[in-house]
């Protein structure tokens, strides 16, 4: 999740013909939108005077198109909604979407990559025949490493795949590899977030033993296919800082504290999953005071080893 601060056109879904010139913020502290003019039309008396006091108002939608070109869809907005034109608003928001207009908060699929996952995973290669021959091939499609069933309304996948850039000179290719969540049901982004993408979060904590960083969240609606049009999730969230990007030797060192890697694992990737949510499910305050120094980084050592006591007390008396 990259920040970035441009211009664009905003408006709500329901009054597509009112259309608002103003700049967006994406920064360490949320997302925030400035309006040179009021997103609702002022309402004017029987007189024709507009007249009035700012109010508190929420949006649920916020749509709108950036100065690049790019679609944008705004989530739970607060702010001063203003009485007449000419007067500035600001609105901060707790999501964006980018990429698509969607009608509303309800997302049934979910990519997560996580800076570490790749160097866990270590899937195949991209390239067939040799790079330095006359000639060789890319793997460009998405790759399914692996996948279970959670149940009859939920699949969790590991997928890999290929992205890149092209100039006239250069063509530049990067492997990537995601947690891919489907559900039959829609769910709002926060519970997308909280039910889908944590407890994910939360394993490859488990995995590697240290702080995990969320790189970037891809959507899916009914309406927008992942596959086929990816929503990219934008919103603010306490993350370790960025890193230079990890290898999979970093976690093979001798000194490095990973329990095991996805090649090195036990237990097949769908028994994995499904035993670590079925934990999650029965002991979420274990796995929050486990894992909840890891998502501090400012967190002092003496409380980083209080909160491990206190997870294996709470796993002690939960099982009595």
């Amino acid at each position: 999740m990259e920040f970035f601060a441009t211009h664009g056109r905003f408006w709500l879904p329901q009054r597509q013909r009112r259309v608002v010139h103003g700049s967006l913020t994406f920064d360490e502290d949320g997302i925030r939108l400035d309006l040179g003019d009021p997103l609702r039309a002022p309402q004017a008396r029987a007189d024709g005077i507009v007249s009035g006091s700012p109010e508190l108002a929420d949006e649920a939608v916020v749509h709108g198109r950036l100065r690049d070109g790019r679609a944008i869809t705004l989530l739970r907005l607060r702010g001063w909604s203003m009485p007449a034109d000419g007067l500035q608003e600001t609105w901060i928001a707790d999501f964006a979407v980018t990429g698509g207009l969607t009608s509303g908060d309800a997302f049934s699929q979910m990519v997560v990559i996580f800076d570490y996952l790749m160097p866990w995973v270590r899937p195949p290669g991209i390239i067939r025949g040799d790079l330095f021959s006359p000639s060789f091939t890319v793997e460009m499609q998405q790759t399914r490493l692996a996948e279970t069933a959670l149940g009859a309304s939920r699949t969790v996948r590991l997928v890999a795949g290929v992205e890149g850039r092209q100039a006239d000179d250069s063509v530049h290719l990067d492997q990537w590899c995601g947690l891919e969540v489907t559900g039959e049901e829609p769910k709002p982004v926060l519970e997308v977030l909280n039910e889908w993408a944590r407890p994910l979060q939360d394993l490859l904590v488990v995995w590697i033993g240290q702080p995990v960083r969320i790189e970037q969240v891809l959507l899916g609606t009914p309406e927008h296919d992942l596959g086929r049009a990816p929503l990219e999730l934008l919103f603010k969230a306490v993350q370790p800082a960025a890193r230079a990007h990890p290898a999979a030797t970093d976690l093979d060192d001798y000194n490095s504290p990973s329990l095991l890697n996805y090649a090195a694992s036990p237990l097949p990737f769908g028994t994995l999953i499904g035993r670590w949510f079925g934990l999650y499910d029965r002991f979420p305050d274990v796995v929050t005071m486990l894992c909840g120094p890891y998502y501090a980084p400012f967190i002092y050592g003496r409380h980083r080893y209080a909160s491990t006591f206190q997870s294996a007390e709470a796993l002690a008396r939960a099982r009595r």
